[in-house]
Protein backbone atom coordinates (compact mmCIF):
# COMPACT_ATOMS: atom_id res chain seq x y z
CA UNK A 1 0.00 0.00 0.00
CA UNK A 2 1.37 3.41 -0.98
CA UNK A 3 1.19 6.08 1.72
CA UNK A 4 -0.16 9.47 0.68
CA UNK A 5 0.10 12.60 2.75
CA UNK A 6 -3.22 13.85 4.04
CA UNK A 7 -4.10 17.04 2.19
CA UNK A 8 -5.55 19.93 4.14
CA UNK A 9 -9.03 20.76 2.78
CA UNK A 10 -9.46 23.99 0.86
CA UNK A 11 -10.85 27.05 2.57
CA UNK A 12 -14.65 27.29 2.63
CA UNK A 13 -16.80 30.09 1.32
CA UNK A 14 -19.38 30.72 4.05
CA UNK A 15 -19.13 33.67 6.41
CA UNK A 16 -17.50 37.08 6.30
CA UNK A 17 -13.84 37.20 5.26
CA UNK A 18 -11.43 38.88 7.65
CA UNK A 19 -7.77 38.98 8.69
CA UNK A 20 -6.68 37.59 12.06
CA UNK A 21 -3.40 38.27 13.88
CA UNK A 22 -2.16 35.10 15.58
CA UNK A 23 0.47 34.54 18.28
CA UNK A 24 2.87 32.89 15.84
CA UNK A 25 6.01 34.24 14.17
CA UNK A 26 7.48 32.95 10.91
CA UNK A 27 10.90 31.28 11.17
CA UNK A 28 13.22 31.08 8.16
CA UNK A 29 15.34 27.94 8.55
CA UNK A 30 18.58 27.63 6.50
CA UNK A 31 19.98 24.46 4.96
CA UNK A 32 22.18 23.57 7.91
CA UNK A 33 23.74 20.43 9.38
CA UNK A 34 23.67 20.44 13.19
CA UNK A 35 25.85 18.34 15.46
CA UNK A 36 24.16 16.61 18.39
CA UNK A 37 26.19 15.94 21.58
CA UNK A 38 25.40 14.15 24.83
CA UNK A 39 26.54 15.74 28.11
CA UNK A 40 27.23 13.37 31.03
CA UNK A 41 28.42 14.35 34.50
CA UNK A 42 30.22 11.46 36.15
CA UNK A 43 29.30 10.50 39.69
CA UNK A 44 26.25 12.77 39.87
CA UNK A 45 23.30 11.12 41.65
CA UNK A 46 20.12 13.06 42.40
CA UNK A 47 17.94 12.74 45.51
CA UNK A 48 15.83 10.04 43.81
CA UNK A 49 18.90 7.92 43.03
CA UNK A 50 18.97 8.67 39.29
CA UNK A 51 22.53 8.70 37.96
CA UNK A 52 23.54 11.57 35.68
CA UNK A 53 20.31 13.56 36.03
CA UNK A 54 21.45 17.19 36.12
CA UNK A 55 19.44 19.75 38.14
CA UNK A 56 18.78 22.74 35.82
CA UNK A 57 20.57 25.28 38.05
CA UNK A 58 23.69 23.10 38.23
CA UNK A 59 23.49 22.42 34.49
CA UNK A 60 23.55 26.15 33.77
CA UNK A 61 26.57 26.65 36.04
CA UNK A 62 28.47 23.81 34.39
CA UNK A 63 27.63 25.02 30.87
CA UNK A 64 28.80 28.56 31.75
CA UNK A 65 32.06 27.15 33.15
CA UNK A 66 32.62 24.99 30.05
CA UNK A 67 32.06 28.02 27.85
CA UNK A 68 34.57 30.04 29.89
CA UNK A 69 37.08 27.19 29.39
CA UNK A 70 36.48 27.41 25.61
CA UNK A 71 35.31 23.79 25.63
CA UNK A 72 33.07 24.62 22.65
CA UNK A 73 35.86 26.27 20.64
CA UNK A 74 34.04 29.59 20.11
CA UNK A 75 31.09 27.87 18.41
CA UNK A 76 27.57 29.06 19.26
CA UNK A 77 26.38 25.86 20.90
CA UNK A 78 23.03 25.61 22.70
CA UNK A 79 22.16 23.53 25.76
CA UNK A 80 18.86 22.08 26.95
CA UNK A 81 19.81 22.49 30.63
CA UNK A 82 20.32 18.79 31.34
CA UNK A 83 22.11 16.45 28.93
CA UNK A 84 21.92 17.67 25.32
CA UNK A 85 24.00 20.14 23.30
CA UNK A 86 23.55 21.16 19.65
CA UNK A 87 26.26 22.94 17.65
CA UNK A 88 26.09 24.49 14.16
CA UNK A 89 29.68 23.29 13.57
CA UNK A 90 31.45 20.08 14.55
CA UNK A 91 33.52 20.30 17.73
CA UNK A 92 37.13 19.22 17.26
CA UNK A 93 37.19 16.36 19.78
CA UNK A 94 39.42 13.29 19.38
CA UNK A 95 37.16 10.37 18.45
CA UNK A 96 34.18 12.74 18.87
CA UNK A 97 34.52 12.61 22.65
CA UNK A 98 36.15 14.86 25.25
CA UNK A 99 36.34 14.87 29.06
CA UNK A 100 36.59 18.13 31.03
CA UNK A 101 37.37 18.77 34.70
CA UNK A 102 35.10 21.58 35.88
CA UNK A 103 35.53 23.29 39.25
CA UNK A 104 32.64 25.59 40.15
CA UNK A 105 34.12 26.71 43.48
CA UNK A 106 34.78 30.42 43.89
CA UNK A 107 38.23 31.58 45.10
CA UNK A 108 36.84 31.95 48.62
CA UNK A 109 35.32 28.45 48.50
CA UNK A 110 38.63 26.99 47.30
CA UNK A 111 40.46 28.76 50.11
CA UNK A 112 37.96 27.27 52.54
CA UNK A 113 38.51 23.87 50.87
CA UNK A 114 34.90 23.60 49.74
CA UNK A 115 35.04 21.32 46.71
CA UNK A 116 32.67 21.74 43.75
CA UNK A 117 34.52 19.71 41.12
CA UNK A 118 32.85 17.69 38.36
CA UNK A 119 34.06 15.51 35.51
CA UNK A 120 32.02 16.26 32.38
CA UNK A 121 32.05 13.98 29.33
CA UNK A 122 30.79 15.37 26.00
CA UNK A 123 30.16 12.78 23.28
CA UNK A 124 28.93 13.26 19.72
CA UNK A 125 25.68 11.38 19.10
CA UNK A 126 24.53 12.26 15.61
CA UNK A 127 24.19 14.85 12.88
CA UNK A 128 20.88 16.60 12.27
CA UNK A 129 20.01 17.87 8.80
CA UNK A 130 17.52 20.72 8.87
CA UNK A 131 16.79 19.90 5.22
CA UNK A 132 14.83 16.87 6.45
CA UNK A 133 12.46 19.22 8.25
CA UNK A 134 12.22 21.65 5.32
CA UNK A 135 11.48 18.88 2.84
CA UNK A 136 8.73 17.49 5.06
CA UNK A 137 6.86 20.77 5.64
CA UNK A 138 7.08 21.49 1.89
CA UNK A 139 5.57 18.04 1.17
CA UNK A 140 8.61 16.90 -0.80
CA UNK A 141 8.88 13.58 1.08
CA UNK A 142 6.52 10.92 2.42
CA UNK A 143 3.47 11.58 4.61
CA UNK A 144 5.06 10.38 7.85
CA UNK A 145 7.87 12.44 9.42
CA UNK A 146 10.98 10.40 10.18
CA UNK A 147 13.07 10.63 13.33
CA UNK A 148 15.31 13.26 11.74
CA UNK A 149 12.35 15.65 11.46
CA UNK A 150 11.51 15.32 15.15
CA UNK A 151 15.17 15.77 16.20
CA UNK A 152 15.37 18.89 14.02
CA UNK A 153 12.31 20.32 15.80
CA UNK A 154 13.92 19.47 19.15
CA UNK A 155 17.16 21.21 18.12
CA UNK A 156 15.28 24.35 17.07
CA UNK A 157 13.34 24.37 20.35
CA UNK A 158 16.62 24.10 22.29
CA UNK A 159 18.02 26.97 20.20
CA UNK A 160 15.04 29.28 20.75
CA UNK A 161 14.87 28.45 24.46
CA UNK A 162 18.62 28.50 25.19
CA UNK A 163 19.28 32.19 25.89
CA UNK A 164 16.16 32.63 28.03
CA UNK A 165 16.84 29.37 29.88
CA UNK A 166 20.36 30.50 30.76
CA UNK A 167 19.31 33.88 32.14
CA UNK A 168 15.76 33.60 33.54
CA UNK A 169 13.71 31.38 35.85
CA UNK A 170 11.92 28.80 33.74
CA UNK A 171 9.79 25.67 33.72
CA UNK A 172 10.32 23.57 30.58
CA UNK A 173 9.43 25.97 27.74
CA UNK A 174 7.98 28.72 29.95
CA UNK A 175 10.29 31.62 30.82
CA UNK A 176 9.93 34.42 33.34
CA UNK A 177 12.26 37.42 32.92
CA UNK A 178 12.62 39.27 36.20
CA UNK A 179 10.27 42.31 36.09
CA UNK A 180 11.82 45.74 36.38
CA UNK A 181 10.78 48.16 39.12
CA UNK A 182 9.29 47.59 42.56
CA UNK A 183 5.56 48.17 42.03
CA UNK A 184 2.89 46.44 39.99
CA UNK A 185 3.25 46.78 36.22
CA UNK A 186 2.32 45.02 33.00
CA UNK A 187 4.74 42.19 33.82
CA UNK A 188 4.41 42.15 37.63
CA UNK A 189 1.46 42.07 40.02
CA UNK A 190 2.15 42.57 43.73
CA UNK A 191 0.01 40.54 46.12
CA UNK A 192 -0.11 40.32 49.89
CA UNK A 193 1.74 37.83 52.10
CA UNK A 194 5.05 38.06 50.23
CA UNK A 195 3.78 36.77 46.89
CA UNK A 196 3.85 38.36 43.46
CA UNK A 197 2.66 37.25 40.04
CA UNK A 198 5.16 37.35 37.17
CA UNK A 199 4.12 37.43 33.56
CA UNK A 200 6.36 35.43 31.24
CA UNK A 201 6.48 33.77 27.84
CA UNK A 202 5.70 30.35 26.39
CA UNK A 203 7.84 29.35 23.39
CA UNK A 204 7.48 26.36 21.05
CA UNK A 205 8.64 25.65 17.49
CA UNK A 206 5.87 24.11 15.34
CA UNK A 207 5.62 22.72 11.84
CA UNK A 208 3.18 24.54 9.56
CA UNK A 209 2.16 24.06 5.91
CA UNK A 210 5.19 25.08 3.86
CA UNK A 211 7.37 26.27 6.73
CA UNK A 212 8.18 26.55 10.42
CA UNK A 213 6.64 28.93 12.97
CA UNK A 214 7.35 29.94 16.55
CA UNK A 215 4.28 29.65 18.76
CA UNK A 216 4.82 32.44 21.32
CA UNK A 217 2.35 33.30 24.05
CA UNK A 218 1.99 34.89 27.46
CA UNK A 219 2.04 32.80 30.60
CA UNK A 220 2.21 33.55 34.32
CA UNK A 221 3.60 32.16 37.56
CA UNK A 222 3.18 33.18 41.23
CA UNK A 223 6.60 33.86 42.75
CA UNK A 224 7.96 34.48 46.22
CA UNK A 225 9.03 38.05 46.91
CA UNK A 226 12.83 38.30 46.89
CA UNK A 227 15.09 40.49 49.02
CA UNK A 228 16.17 40.64 52.65
CA UNK A 229 14.46 37.87 54.61
CA UNK A 230 13.46 40.30 57.36
CA UNK A 231 11.51 42.41 54.84
CA UNK A 232 9.96 39.28 53.34
CA UNK A 233 8.82 38.12 56.81
CA UNK A 234 7.16 41.50 57.40
CA UNK A 235 5.36 41.17 54.03
CA UNK A 236 4.25 37.59 54.80
CA UNK A 237 2.62 38.61 58.09
CA UNK A 238 1.32 41.95 56.85
CA UNK A 239 2.69 43.77 59.91
CA UNK A 240 4.21 47.23 60.10
CA UNK A 241 7.92 47.62 60.97
CA UNK A 242 9.95 48.52 62.97
CA UNK A 243 9.89 46.06 65.85
CA UNK A 244 6.78 44.31 64.58
CA UNK A 245 8.52 40.93 64.43
CA UNK A 246 9.49 41.06 68.14
CA UNK A 247 5.96 40.59 69.49
CA UNK A 248 4.62 37.72 67.41
CA UNK A 249 1.73 35.66 68.72
CA UNK A 250 2.10 31.86 68.58
CA UNK A 251 -0.34 31.75 65.65
CA UNK A 252 1.72 34.36 63.77
CA UNK A 253 4.92 32.36 64.33
CA UNK A 254 3.21 29.25 62.93
CA UNK A 255 2.07 31.23 59.87
CA UNK A 256 5.58 32.61 59.37
CA UNK A 257 7.13 29.16 59.74
CA UNK A 258 4.80 27.63 57.15
CA UNK A 259 5.54 30.42 54.68
CA UNK A 260 9.34 30.48 55.09
CA UNK A 261 10.03 26.75 55.22
CA UNK A 262 11.67 25.43 52.03
CA UNK A 263 12.36 28.98 50.81
CA UNK A 264 15.87 29.17 49.31
CA UNK A 265 18.08 31.85 50.85
CA UNK A 266 21.69 32.99 50.56
CA UNK A 267 24.02 33.98 53.41
CA UNK A 268 27.48 35.51 53.08
CA UNK A 269 29.72 33.63 55.50
CA UNK A 270 32.61 35.18 57.40
CA UNK A 271 35.10 33.38 55.12
CA UNK A 272 33.50 35.15 52.10
CA UNK A 273 31.84 31.97 50.83
CA UNK A 274 28.12 31.92 50.04
CA UNK A 275 25.73 29.49 51.72
CA UNK A 276 22.72 28.78 49.47
CA UNK A 277 20.17 26.46 50.99
CA UNK A 278 16.55 26.03 52.00
CA UNK A 279 15.08 27.08 55.34
CA UNK A 280 14.57 24.02 57.54
CA UNK A 281 12.99 25.53 60.65
CA UNK A 282 11.89 28.82 62.24
CA UNK A 283 12.35 29.71 65.94
CA UNK A 284 11.02 32.60 68.02
CA UNK A 285 14.09 34.70 68.88
CA UNK A 286 17.83 35.03 68.29
CA UNK A 287 18.34 35.90 71.98
CA UNK A 288 16.41 32.85 73.23
CA UNK A 289 18.34 30.25 71.18
CA UNK A 290 21.30 29.11 73.36
CA UNK A 291 24.19 26.90 72.24
CA UNK A 292 27.82 26.15 73.14
CA UNK A 293 30.80 27.26 71.00
CA UNK A 294 34.46 28.38 71.43
CA UNK A 295 35.03 31.84 72.88
CA UNK A 296 37.04 32.70 69.73
CA UNK A 297 37.83 30.93 66.44
CA UNK A 298 41.28 29.77 67.63
CA UNK A 299 40.32 28.88 71.20
CA UNK A 300 39.39 25.52 72.69
CA UNK A 301 37.64 27.17 75.62
CA UNK A 302 33.86 26.76 75.29
CA UNK A 303 31.13 29.13 76.45
CA UNK A 304 27.39 29.48 76.11
CA UNK A 305 26.18 31.93 73.48
CA UNK A 306 22.82 33.00 72.21
CA UNK A 307 22.52 33.35 68.43
CA UNK A 308 22.36 37.16 68.56
CA UNK A 309 25.60 37.44 70.59
CA UNK A 310 27.43 34.94 68.42
CA UNK A 311 26.47 36.59 65.11
CA UNK A 312 27.34 40.07 66.41
CA UNK A 313 30.73 38.81 67.63
CA UNK A 314 31.54 36.71 64.54
CA UNK A 315 30.31 39.18 61.92
CA UNK A 316 31.40 42.30 63.86
CA UNK A 317 27.96 43.88 63.43
CA UNK A 318 25.03 45.11 65.52
CA UNK A 319 21.80 43.22 64.82
CA UNK A 320 18.60 45.21 64.35
CA UNK A 321 16.43 42.20 65.09
CA UNK A 322 18.13 40.44 68.00
CA UNK A 323 14.70 39.67 69.50
CA UNK A 324 13.17 38.62 66.18
CA UNK A 325 12.72 35.10 64.75
CA UNK A 326 15.66 33.10 63.40
CA UNK A 327 15.90 30.33 60.80
CA UNK A 328 17.83 27.06 60.74
CA UNK A 329 19.69 26.54 57.47
CA UNK A 330 22.05 23.65 58.27
CA UNK A 331 22.10 20.80 60.78
CA UNK A 332 22.87 23.08 63.74
CA UNK A 333 23.25 26.47 62.08
CA UNK A 334 20.74 29.16 63.09
CA UNK A 335 20.79 32.58 61.39
CA UNK A 336 18.98 35.89 62.03
CA UNK A 337 16.56 36.99 59.33
CA UNK A 338 18.47 40.16 58.48
CA UNK A 339 21.63 38.41 57.22
CA UNK A 340 19.63 36.10 54.91
CA UNK A 341 18.64 37.03 51.36
CA UNK A 342 15.73 35.39 49.51
CA UNK A 343 16.89 34.44 46.03
CA UNK A 344 14.76 35.78 43.14
CA UNK A 345 12.68 33.63 40.81
CA UNK A 346 11.39 31.11 43.37
CA UNK A 347 8.01 29.67 42.42
CA UNK A 348 5.12 29.77 44.86
CA UNK A 349 3.78 26.23 44.60
CA UNK A 350 0.73 26.39 46.87
CA UNK A 351 -2.79 27.20 45.74
CA UNK A 352 -3.81 30.84 45.73
CA UNK A 353 -6.74 31.79 47.94
CA UNK A 354 -10.02 32.75 46.19
CA UNK A 355 -9.50 36.40 47.23
CA UNK A 356 -6.04 36.51 45.66
CA UNK A 357 -7.18 34.55 42.60
CA UNK A 358 -9.95 36.99 41.66
CA UNK A 359 -7.51 39.93 41.69
CA UNK A 360 -4.94 37.95 39.68
CA UNK A 361 -7.48 36.94 37.03
CA UNK A 362 -8.42 40.58 36.50
CA UNK A 363 -4.74 41.49 36.05
CA UNK A 364 -4.08 38.56 33.72
CA UNK A 365 -6.99 39.47 31.44
CA UNK A 366 -5.37 41.29 28.51
CA UNK A 367 -7.07 42.67 25.39
CA UNK A 368 -5.96 41.45 21.93
CA UNK A 369 -4.03 44.62 21.03
CA UNK A 370 -2.18 44.71 24.37
CA UNK A 371 -1.41 40.99 24.13
CA UNK A 372 0.06 41.40 20.64
CA UNK A 373 2.16 44.36 21.82
CA UNK A 374 3.49 42.40 24.83
CA UNK A 375 4.37 39.40 22.66
CA UNK A 376 6.12 41.50 20.03
CA UNK A 377 8.10 43.30 22.75
CA UNK A 378 9.08 39.92 24.18
CA UNK A 379 10.26 38.72 20.76
CA UNK A 380 12.30 41.89 20.26
CA UNK A 381 13.85 41.94 23.75
CA UNK A 382 14.64 38.26 24.17
CA UNK A 383 14.85 36.55 20.77
CA UNK A 384 15.90 39.07 18.11
CA UNK A 385 18.57 41.24 19.75
CA UNK A 386 22.11 39.84 19.77
CA UNK A 387 21.04 36.28 20.51
CA UNK A 388 22.42 32.87 19.59
CA UNK A 389 19.63 32.63 17.01
CA UNK A 390 21.34 35.35 14.94
CA UNK A 391 24.63 33.44 14.93
CA UNK A 392 22.88 30.34 13.57
CA UNK A 393 21.71 32.46 10.56
CA UNK A 394 18.11 31.67 11.42
CA UNK A 395 15.69 34.54 10.78
CA UNK A 396 12.72 35.28 13.02
CA UNK A 397 10.16 37.78 11.79
CA UNK A 398 9.55 40.72 14.10
CA UNK A 399 5.77 40.85 13.62
CA UNK A 400 3.17 38.13 14.19
CA UNK A 401 1.53 36.25 11.35
CA UNK A 402 -1.66 37.65 9.86
CA UNK A 403 -3.85 34.96 8.30
CA UNK A 404 -7.12 34.86 6.38
CA UNK A 405 -10.20 33.70 8.27
CA UNK A 406 -13.98 33.71 8.03
CA UNK A 407 -16.47 34.74 10.68
CA UNK A 408 -19.40 32.35 10.50
CA UNK A 409 -22.94 33.47 11.24
CA UNK A 410 -24.09 32.33 14.69
CA UNK A 411 -26.35 29.27 14.61
CA UNK A 412 -30.06 29.36 15.32
CA UNK A 413 -30.94 27.74 18.64
CA UNK A 414 -34.38 26.12 18.99
CA UNK A 415 -36.01 25.74 22.39
CA UNK A 416 -39.44 25.01 23.82
CA UNK A 417 -42.03 27.83 23.90
CA UNK A 418 -42.32 29.68 27.19
CA UNK A 419 -46.14 29.35 27.45
CA UNK A 420 -48.31 26.25 27.12
CA UNK A 421 -50.60 27.70 24.40
CA UNK A 422 -47.72 27.98 21.88
CA UNK A 423 -47.36 24.91 19.69
CA UNK A 424 -44.32 25.95 17.67
CA UNK A 425 -40.75 26.14 18.90
CA UNK A 426 -39.08 29.43 19.80
CA UNK A 427 -35.76 30.46 18.26
CA UNK A 428 -32.87 32.72 19.13
CA UNK A 429 -29.59 33.70 17.52
CA UNK A 430 -26.54 34.12 19.69
CA UNK A 431 -23.39 36.02 18.77
CA UNK A 432 -20.10 37.25 20.20
CA UNK A 433 -19.74 34.17 22.36
CA UNK A 434 -22.97 34.85 24.32
CA UNK A 435 -24.79 31.55 24.86
CA UNK A 436 -26.98 32.36 27.85
CA UNK A 437 -29.89 29.90 27.80
CA UNK A 438 -30.96 30.65 31.36
CA UNK A 439 -34.71 30.21 31.73
CA UNK A 440 -35.08 28.37 28.39
CA UNK A 441 -36.69 24.90 28.13
CA UNK A 442 -35.16 22.12 26.03
CA UNK A 443 -37.03 21.54 22.76
CA UNK A 444 -36.85 17.73 22.97
CA UNK A 445 -35.77 16.83 26.52
CA UNK A 446 -34.55 13.30 27.19
CA UNK A 447 -35.94 11.26 30.07
CA UNK A 448 -33.40 9.94 32.57
CA UNK A 449 -34.81 6.85 34.28
CA UNK A 450 -31.64 5.18 35.59
CA UNK A 451 -28.58 6.96 36.94
CA UNK A 452 -25.94 6.70 39.63
CA UNK A 453 -23.55 9.00 41.47
CA UNK A 454 -19.97 7.98 42.26
CA UNK A 455 -17.53 9.81 44.57
CA UNK A 456 -13.93 8.85 43.73
CA UNK A 457 -12.55 9.84 47.13
CA UNK A 458 -13.09 8.58 50.66
CA UNK A 459 -15.94 10.04 52.72
CA UNK A 460 -13.53 11.58 55.25
CA UNK A 461 -11.54 13.40 52.55
CA UNK A 462 -12.80 15.97 50.05
CA UNK A 463 -16.57 15.90 49.52
CA UNK A 464 -18.76 14.55 52.34
CA UNK A 465 -21.90 12.42 52.03
CA UNK A 466 -24.08 15.42 52.92
CA UNK A 467 -22.35 17.60 50.29
CA UNK A 468 -22.77 14.89 47.65
CA UNK A 469 -26.50 14.57 48.44
CA UNK A 470 -26.94 18.36 48.26
CA UNK A 471 -25.12 18.52 44.91
CA UNK A 472 -27.28 15.74 43.44
CA UNK A 473 -30.44 17.45 44.64
CA UNK A 474 -29.34 20.65 42.92
CA UNK A 475 -28.50 18.77 39.71
CA UNK A 476 -31.94 17.14 39.64
CA UNK A 477 -33.62 20.51 40.15
CA UNK A 478 -31.58 22.05 37.31
CA UNK A 479 -32.42 19.19 34.92
CA UNK A 480 -36.13 19.41 35.74
CA UNK A 481 -36.04 23.20 35.29
CA UNK A 482 -35.14 22.78 31.61
CA UNK A 483 -37.91 20.22 31.02
CA UNK A 484 -36.15 16.91 31.63
CA UNK A 485 -37.94 14.03 33.35
CA UNK A 486 -35.58 12.66 35.99
CA UNK A 487 -36.09 9.55 38.10
CA UNK A 488 -34.40 6.29 38.98
CA UNK A 489 -31.40 7.41 41.03
CA UNK A 490 -29.92 4.11 42.24
CA UNK A 491 -29.53 5.08 45.88
CA UNK A 492 -27.18 7.60 47.56
CA UNK A 493 -23.78 8.48 46.16
CA UNK A 494 -21.32 5.58 46.26
CA UNK A 495 -17.98 6.42 47.88
CA UNK A 496 -14.74 4.63 47.09
CA UNK A 497 -13.20 2.70 49.98
CA UNK A 498 -9.48 2.77 50.69
CA UNK A 499 -9.33 -0.98 50.06
CA UNK A 500 -10.94 -0.78 46.61
CA UNK A 501 -8.80 -2.14 43.72
CA UNK A 502 -8.40 1.14 41.81
CA UNK A 503 -5.08 1.40 39.97
CA UNK A 504 -3.71 4.25 37.80
CA UNK A 505 -1.90 1.64 35.69
CA UNK A 506 -5.11 -0.28 34.88
CA UNK A 507 -7.20 1.81 32.48
CA UNK A 508 -10.33 -0.23 33.24
CA UNK A 509 -10.13 -0.36 37.04
CA UNK A 510 -12.50 2.58 37.69
CA UNK A 511 -15.06 1.37 35.15
CA UNK A 512 -15.02 -2.18 36.52
CA UNK A 513 -15.39 -0.89 40.08
CA UNK A 514 -18.38 1.31 39.16
CA UNK A 515 -20.16 -1.55 37.39
CA UNK A 516 -19.56 -3.82 40.40
CA UNK A 517 -21.37 -1.36 42.69
CA UNK A 518 -24.60 -0.79 40.73
CA UNK A 519 -27.71 -2.87 40.11
CA UNK A 520 -28.11 -2.29 36.39
CA UNK A 521 -26.41 -0.39 33.58
CA UNK A 522 -27.38 3.30 33.94
CA UNK A 523 -28.04 5.98 31.34
CA UNK A 524 -26.04 8.56 33.29
CA UNK A 525 -23.07 8.31 35.67
CA UNK A 526 -22.26 11.40 37.74
CA UNK A 527 -18.66 11.33 39.05
CA UNK A 528 -17.19 13.50 41.79
CA UNK A 529 -13.37 13.68 41.61
CA UNK A 530 -11.01 14.46 44.47
CA UNK A 531 -9.43 17.35 42.51
CA UNK A 532 -8.95 18.51 38.93
CA UNK A 533 -5.64 16.66 38.63
CA UNK A 534 -6.99 13.33 39.89
CA UNK A 535 -5.64 10.36 37.93
CA UNK A 536 -9.16 8.85 37.83
CA UNK A 537 -10.22 11.60 35.39
CA UNK A 538 -8.40 9.86 32.54
CA UNK A 539 -10.20 6.58 33.18
CA UNK A 540 -13.59 8.24 33.60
Amino acid sequence: MVETQMVRPKAGTLGEKLKVTVNAYKVKVPSLVLHHYDVAIEGLVNKHGTVGDVPPSLGREIFTALKAMDAFQQHSVVYDGRKTVFSPQALNFPHDKQTFDVNLASPAERAAKRNRSFKVVITKVNEVKLDNLLNYVKRQVGPTPDEGVYIAITALNVLFNHDMMMTHPHSKNKFFPRPQGVGSSGMLFKMKEGIEMWRGYFSSIRMAPGGVILNFDLTSQPMLTCGNLRDVAVAVLGVEPPGSLQRLLPTQLITLSRSLKMMTVSVSRVDKTILRTKIKEVAKSAREMIFEAPVSPDSKVMKKWNVAEYIEFTYNMKLKGANEPIVRLTGKGWYPLEICHVNPGQKFSKKLSPERLSDVIRWLTVGPQDRTRMLTNGIQNHLRTGTTIDRWTIELEANPLVISARQLAPPTVYYAPQSANKSNSSTDKFGNGAWNLSGKMLLQPMAVTSWVAIVLSQANYGISKAQAAQALEGLQSAMKAVGMQVSGLQGPAIFVDKNEPLLPSDDESVGKWIMSKIKRKPQLIVCFLGDKNAWEYRQV
